[in-house]
């Protein structure tokens, strides 16, 4: 898959400060719960071009999110041109 994306992620959890998991690290209280919104300013996708899609998503982890190991997560697009939810 082929893509280039320029936008802005806001991203929270319930850890101390700063989510451990994008620095390597545990969560602080054994389970990362987060959620996050991101807005592409400008991107494509396999030659689709997704500028200005915005979506949420509320991952749970157990253990640092890193591919495989995000045990629930829903998403949901913001644009009415791609509404829907769907679990990651």
């Amino acid at each position: 898959m082929a893509y280039k994306l320029e936008g802005r992620l806001l991203e929270v959890c319930n850890c101390n400060i700063a989510c451990p998991c994008w620095l390597g690290e545990d969560p602080d209280f054994g389970e990362c719960y987060s959620a996050e919104g991101y807005h592409i300013d400008t991107g494509v996708v396999d030659g689709v071009d997704v500028s200005g899609l915005r979506w949420v998503s509320s991952p749970t982890s157990p253990v640092i999110f890193w591919p495989g190991t995000i045990a629930l997560c829903s998403s949901w697009m913001t644009e009415p041109r791609l509404r829907r939810k769907r679990r990651c």
